[in-house]
C-alpha cells in the first residue's frame, strides 16, 4: 500500500465550497492501495514547510489546491534534491500549470490517473535562491496575480484576474532593465516580461507545443517591448491574443540562465506569488528536477 502525503489548501478558488472537504477526504480514503494522510496549509504553515517536515514517511505527495500551493511543494522538494512522484489535482484560480500539463479538474478522473503512478521528469526553474513551477514574471498583469485578493478570486475566478488588468491598463509603466543572456547584455524598455516553462501566463499569453518544450533542459524567455505609440500598444496586444509573436516588439527566445538588472526595484510574481521587489535577478534551469505523475 502506498501512503500518501495530502496537502490541501482549504482556500483555494474550488475547495471553499460547503463539504468539498470532507469529500476529498472520503473520496482519498476508498482506495485499498492508498493510505492517505492529509495536512492543511495555512497562514503558519506553507506547503513547502509540510514537504520538508514530513516527507520521510510517504511515498508520493499529492496537492490538492492552486498553483501558489504546489509551488510551495515543488520548492521543498528542491531543497531536499529528492525525487518523491508528485501528483496534482487543480483547485486553484487559474491552474496555468494543470493547463500546461493537461491535468484534468475532475477530482476523481485526477486521482484514479495518479494511482497508475506513471511519472514523468519536467524542468524547473530557479529564481535567485527561489523555484518556480511555470513561471517568474513582471510588468503588465503581474500585480495582477499578486494585488487580487483571494476572495476576490474566489467569488469570481479566472476572471478576477481579467477584471484587475483592465484596472492596470491606465498605467501601464516602462522597465528599463538589462537582460544578460550567454554572456550578452541588451538594455531594453519593457512593459512585461517573464522566463516560463508553460504553455499559458495567466491565461493570457498562450502557446503551443511547437512553440515551447517543457523538458527539454531550456526555459523560455518572453518579453514586450514598450510600445511608441497607442496603436502599436493596441496591434501588439491583438497579436498576443492570436498566439502570434512574429512582431518587433514581442522576444521570445529559449534560455538556459538569464540575469535581469535594473537601477530601481521591479516587483517579481513567481508563479502567481510575490516574489519581492529586486534590482538584480538571476533565473536558470534545473532539468528534470521533478517527477509529475500524470
Amino acid at each position: 500500500m502506498k501512503q500518501a502525503l495530502i496537502i490541501l489548501n482549504p482556500i483555494a478558488g474550488r475547495l471553499t465550497k460547503k463539504n468539498r472537504l470532507a469529500h476529498y477526504y472520503q473520496l482519498l480514503s476508498g482506495y485499498p492501495n492508498l493510505q492517505a494522510h492529509f495536512f492543511l496549509t495555512s497562514m503558519h504553515t506553507t506547503a513547502k514547510d509540510i514537504v520538508l517536515k514530513y516527507h520521510q514517511s510517504f511515498d508520493l505527495i499529492i496537492v490538492i489546491g492552486g498553483d501558489g500551493t504546489l509551488n510551495g511543494a515543488i520548492a521543498g522538494l528542491m531543497e531536499l534534491k529528492e525525487t518523491i512522484p508528485l501528483g496534482y489535482i487543480p483547485a486553484g484560480t487559474t491552474n496555468d500549470f494543470a493547463r500546461t500539463h493537461q491535468l484534468t479538474a475532475n477530482h476523481k478522473e485526477a486521482i484514479d490517473t495518479i494511482l497508475k503512478f506513471q511519472t514523468t521528469k519536467l524542468d524547473v526553474g530557479k529564481f535567485n535562491h527561489l523555484y518556480f513551477s511555470y513561471v517568474a514574471s513582471f510588468g503588465a498583469y503581474t500585480a495582477v496575480a499578486i494585488k487580487t485578493s483571494q476572495k476576490l478570486k474566489n467569488l469570481l475566478g479566472y476572471y478576477a484576474y481579467i477584471l484587475t488588468s483592465f484596472l492596470h491598463l491606465n498605467t501601464l509603466k516602462k522597465y528599463n532593465v538589462d537582460i544578460t543572456v550567454d554572456g550578452v547584455t541588451q538594455s531594453e524598455e519593457v512593459i512585461f516580461f517573464a522566463v516560463a516553462n508553460a504553455t499559458s501566463i495567466g491565461g493570457i499569453l498562450n502557446f503551443t507545443f511547437d512553440q515551447v518544450a517543457l523538458n527539454d533542459g531550456y526555459l523560455d524567455m518572453v518579453y514586450i517591448r514598450y510600445p511608441n505609440t497607442p496603436r502599436q500598444l493596441v496591434k501588439t496586444l491583438r497579436s498576443l491574443r492570436k498566439g502570434n509573436y512574429q512582431r518587433p516588439e514581442i522576444v521570445l527566445r529559449k534560455i538556459k540562465s538569464v540575469t535581469i538588472t535594473s537601477k530601481t526595484p521591479v516587483l517579481w510574481s513567481v508563479d502567481g506569488e510575490d516574489g519581492g521587489e529586486l534590482t538584480h535577478v538571476t533565473i536558470s534551469v534545473c532539468e528534470d528536477a521533478i517527477a509529475l505523475i500524470k
